[in-house]
Order: C-alpha cells, then sequence, then structure tokens
C-alpha cells in the first residue's frame, strides 16, 4: 500500500506510542527518507523521535517508526586565560581549557568570541538599555545593571577557531578587549555550533606605573641628566620589568629607550648627564610581561633644567700689558635651585675651549677674585660654568677680556745737580694713553736697569694720579743705578712691567 502514502509526519514524543508528541517541521514528501531536525530544536522531556505516514485523507494513529533519541553534550571545561597585556582594554596570552568528558566524536572545532552578560532592566534580562533604563536610578530600580544571566549573551565578537584536538588558542599583545568581559568557547560540529558555551571572567591586567617625577640636575639648555623616579602599579601581577624612554608625545611615539630594562625592585632610573633632549616632550615609562611590553606607558613632561650664569662683568685692575686681575661679577640665573657652585675659567673661546681653572665659589656667592699678574697667554674669556649635584653643564657664561694696559708715556729726566756720582732733579711722564681712571698712583723708582732690577724707591715714591712729575732730592747718590722707573698703580697691584728713562749725571 505504499502507493497510498503522501507524506511524513515526523514528532518529538515521550513515548514510542507517541504520546505528549510535538511535530517537528512540516510534512515530508513521499520518497523522501530523510530529514533535518533544525539547531537548537527543545528537547524538553522528549526521548524518540516518531514517524509518521500520511495518505490523501488523514495521518495514521500508530507511528510506523519510532527512534531513541541520543542527545550529544559536549562543553569544554575549566576555561582559563592569564592576560599578559598590561594595558588597560587590551589582551595578551594564551586562553586554554580541558576538551569535554562527553563523547567529542562529533565535535570539530573550538569557537571563541568575545561577549559580555546580558543585564537586568525592569523585571527582565537584555542587552539594549532604553532611555528609561539610561535615566533610572538605584533607588528607583534597585536590579538596574546587575549582571549575572550567564546563558544570554551580548555582543558576541568572533575571535577565532582551533580544530579539535587543539586545548588552547592564542590572544597577541594588544588584542582590543574594548567593554567585553568574558571570553566564550563553543563546540562546532560539521552540522552546528553549540549555544551554551563554557565562559571565563577576563581580569584584565593594567599595570601602569605611578607618580612618574623627574629631578634634572643637567643644567644646559636641550640637555637631560638626573633621576627619573616612579611609584609601583598598584598589581604587580605579571609584570617582569620596567623601561624607561624619551619619547615625542605622551603615548610613547618617537621613543628612543633610556638605558636597559630594570628590574622590579628598581624604581629609579639615571638619565646620564648630557643627554640630548632633541625633539622629545616626555617621559614615558612602560611595564612588561613574559609576553610583552605595554603600549600604553605612563608618562612625565620634560622640564629642562636651564640655568647658567647671567651678565657677567669684569673690570681688569691688572695694568699691565698681557696681564688681568680683578673682581669677576655675575648673576643667579632666574631658576638656580639645582646649582651648587660656579666653576671660573680662562677658555680659548666662548664655549669654553681649552680652558684652565681659576677656582669656584658656592652659590649665593656671585663674585670670583682673579689673582693680579694671572697671564693670558692665549686665552680670550672668562667663562663660569654651574655644577649641579650631578655634573658640570657644558655650556658656559662666557665674557670677552679686554686687557687694560696703563703704562706711563715719554719719561725723562734732567739732572741739576752738577757734582760728579750724585744726581737730582725733576722725573717727568706723561698719562696713560688708556685706563688713566684706574690709575690710583704712580710709583717711582732708581734701577740699575729698565727691567727694575736692584731697584729703590727714588723721588717720594708714590705719586698721586694727576701727578706727572717727582723731585728727586740734590745729591742723590747714583751708584749703580742707571735708569728711572715709573709704575702704575690701581686699587688691586701695582704693575710689573714699567717705562723707564736712563739716568744722566749731569758734571
Amino acid at each position: 500500500y505504499a502507493n497510498r502514502v503522501e507524506s511524513y509526519s515526523i514528532y518529538l514524543a515521550a513515548t514510542s506510542t507517541g504520546s505528549d508528541r510535538l511535530k517537528v517541521g512540516a510534512d515530508i514528501p513521499f520518497a523522501t527518507d530523510e530529514m533535518a531536525v533544525p539547531a537548537d530544536t527543545v528537547q524538553s522531556s522528549h526521548q524518540r523521535l516518531v514517524v509518521y505516514t500520511k495518505s490523501s485523507i488523514t495521518e495514521q494513529t500508530t507511528p510506523a517508526s519510532s527512534i531513541q533519541i541520543s542527545d550529544s553534550f559536549a562543553t569544554v571545561r575549566e576555561v582559563v586565560f592569564p592576560d599578559f597585556d598590561l594595558d588597560f582594554t587590551d589582551l595578551g596570552g594564551v586562553l586554554s581549557w580541558d576538551p569535554p568528558t562527553q563523547d567529542t566524536s562529533l565535535v570539530t572545532h573550538y569557537v571563541v568570541y568575545f561577549a559580555r552578560p546580558s543585564e537586568y532592566y525592569d523585571g527582565q534580562w537584555g542587552c539594549e538599555r532604553s532611555a528609561a533604563d539610561e535615566s533610572d536610578t538605584a533607588e528607583a530600580n534597585p536590579q538596574r545593571g546587575v549582571l549575572g544571566n550567564f546563558t544570554t549573551w551580548c555582543g558576541n565578537k568572533y575571535f577565532g577557531n582551533v580544530t579539535v584536538g587543539s586545548d588552547n588558542i592564542t590572544l597577541p599583545p594588544d588584542t582590543p578587549f574594548e567593554t567585553y568581559t568574558h571570553l566564550l568557547v563553543y563546540t562546532r560540529s560539521l552540522f552546528v555550533e553549540q549555544t551554551t558555551p563554557a565562559f571565563h571572567l577576563v581580569l584584565d591586567a593594567g599595570a601602569n606605573v605611578r607618580n612618574v617625577t623627574f629631578a634634572g640636575k643637567d643644567l644646559d639648555d636641550a640637555h637631560l641628566g638626573g633621576v627619573l623616579s616612579w611609584e609601583a602599579p598598584p598589581s604587580m601581577l605579571r609584570v617582569e620589568y620596567y623601561a624607561a624612554y624619551l619619547a615625542t608625545s605622551r603615548i610613547g611615539d618617537g621613543r628612543s629607550q633610556i638605558g636597559t630594562k630594570l628590574l622590579l625592585d628598581d624604581f629609579d632610573l639615571n638619565v646620564p648627564p648630557e643627554t640630548v633632549q632633541l625633539s622629545h616632550t616626555h617621559f614615558v615609562v612602560y611595564t612588561g610581561s613574559a609576553l610583552a611590553e605595554q603600549t600604553t606607558p605612563s608618562f612625565a613632561l620634560i622640564q629642562d633644567e636651564f640655568s647658567r650664569a647671567l651678565n657677567m662683568s669684569f673690570s681688569d685692575r691688572d695694568l699691565d700689558e698681557s696681564e688681568i686681575g680683578g673682581v669677576l661679577l655675575w648673576q643667579d640665573p632666574d631658576d638656580f635651585s639645582e646649582i651648587t657652585h660656579y666653576n671660573v675659567y680662562l677658555a680659548e673661546n666662548r664655549e669654553g675651549y681649552n680652558r684652565t681653572a681659576l677656582g669656584n665659589v658656592t652659590v649665593g656667592t656671585n663674585s670670583f677674585d682673579v689673582p693680579p699678574d694671572t697671564s693670558l697667554l692665549a686665552f680670550t674669556h672668562l667663562v663660569v660654568f654651574a655644577r649641579s649635584s650631578l655634573a658640570e653643564q657644558t655650556t658656559p657664561a662666557a665674557l670677552l677680556i679686554v686687557n687694560a694696559i696703563a703704562s706711563v708715556s715719554n719719561p725723562g729726566f734732567v739732572d741739576k745737580d752738577v757734582d760728579e756720582g750724585e744726581i737730582g732733579g725733576l722725573v717727568t711722564w706723561g698719562p696713560p694713553s688708556a685706563y688713566v681712571e684706574r690709575v690710583q698712583s704712580y710709583v717711582v723708582y732708581l734701577a740699575s736697569g729698565p727691567a727694575g732690577g736692584g731697584r729703590t724707591l727714588a723721588a717720594g715714591g708714590y705719586i698721586p694720579n694727576g701727578t706727572y712729575q717727582a723731585l728727586l732730592s740734590p745729591e742723590t747718590a747714583l751708584a749703580s743705578f742707571t735708569h728711572f722707573l715709573v709704575y702704575t698703580q690701581s686699587s688691586l697691584v701695582e704693575q710689573t712691567t714699567p717705562v723707564a728713562a736712563a739716568t744722566v749725571d749731569t758734571t
């Protein structure tokens, strides 16, 4: 009687006789010998699938066939994910799980998603908040935003899959986690992906250092040197090292590493003096794990400590050629908080080339006594280098030396004592051609040569500036003297190179 069958009807049923049956799909035409049961068909209490034949008039009352349902349930276990990416909202590490304990013969893949659980609003679970939900207060709706329904997931975002036999998948560092909270692992057969996954709440391991500071002690413009410091992150979980850089932005663009990676008990980094700042604007400090260095650092704005002496002045009071002496003066810079000393040098240019030290003074003293008779040699500048507890700056304050030469001109003597071996009369001279205002007095000597050998004061010795002659008493014994010497004297010192006039004994 097969020619009388027009179709088949398929039901879920509690028994082989078709009790408590529930139809599955539409009728199946005759001559078709299989049917796809839709994925996610709810089994409920049904234990069997029953098949009825159907004629043009009616469906039979006793099923033609009954099949015992064998429901396959395969869910992974013990999902674990240690996050080794130390940036908030980024993940990195290995997601692992144990395979299902049930029959895995139908499982072909494990599929991983990012998701968040549904939320409870106004008596129901859901993924989308209404305007009214957004305006709720905790008092008006105590359940607002409560998490906990782990059967309905929201915003599932596919990450990847592995074939059965692999029990882990790698999330590369810097994988964006956005606003998700969980990792889901689904099993998949050739037919369908399961709807109820295993899940893992992610502990997003953000680990930024805190309170980055820099105590700059390199006193040159655009040079850095000092101590970069920070405090440990709130959580040190999975942090293995610190790394510090100079960067052109707060997020680490154009960065250049300072030194090497630091161990976890190091919270300071010595930035070497004369580290060139270039275009860098920030210090940035990263934490690193066994997997990777974080991508979002902590930072501190670079504030370059530039401190150089200001308004140098020097009035040479040593009146000899190629010798100087006097008081060098300067002013403190606006910020001298890191200066401990000022070092004073003679140098062959304003940058301090081939310099020789004259001495130093502690900060708070803004003058230095350059000793008289200091030889200029090839030196052209006085330079002052500020020094901190770290180092001496490399770019000094500089002052061009003006050598004050003030020697008398045209000295002369006419002997008025006509006795042989005796002299007396006026010694005369003209004022210096420059710097006469720095001369306090003129000093007259008799000497046995023009260089001043065997000299002795003569003609009153010290003659005040403005007077250009001195009287040598008659009957002054000529002895071995051959010259009169006239020296200028400043408030600092008498010059060492005189102007000489020969003694002529008039008989």
